[in-house]
């Protein structure tokens, strides 16, 4: 038999923002102060912990990161995370790499390869004739 008890906290998504939810100040106080620590606020008319709107998409990886580790030390059991932030979250990853690309920042292969001859990634030396 399989257990179908809820988890605790999991995060997810309300529309375009990432969200935590089941750790209301009312039921689970210790999860809720977490869940502050690591950036969410409390939305007592929605009855979830929200990342603020502009926050960047890598940094919600960390904030995630930093509330399950968080809860877990205060002996939270029952962490989950919605399938749908999974792909929001790749989704976003995937158009940063692009903007980066473009943009030719570094990407997850390391810097560009650099076109000059000189080693430290400048513009060649004239050559000087006598």
């Amino acid at each position: 038999m399989t257990d179908t008890t809820p988890s605790l906290v999991t995060f997810g998504t309300f529309g375009t923002t990432v969200v935590a939810v089941g750790a209301r100040p009312e039921r689970h106080p210790d999860a809720a102060r977490q869940l502050e620590k690591a950036g969410f606020a409390y939305r007592p008319d929605a009855g979830v912990h929200e990342l603020p709107a502009e926050t960047h998409p890598q940094d919600v990886v960390l904030r995630i990161e930093f509330a399950a580790d968080l809860l877990t030390a205060a002996g939270v059991d029952g962490l989950g995370i919605d399938p749908d932030l999974t792909r929001l979250l790749e989704q976003q990853a995937r158009h940063l790499a692009a903007q980066a690309h473009t943009a030719g920042l570094p990407g997850p292969d390391g810097p560009p390869a650099p076109t000059s001859r000189d080693p430290h990634g400048g513009a060649p030396s004239p050559t000087r004739t006598r």
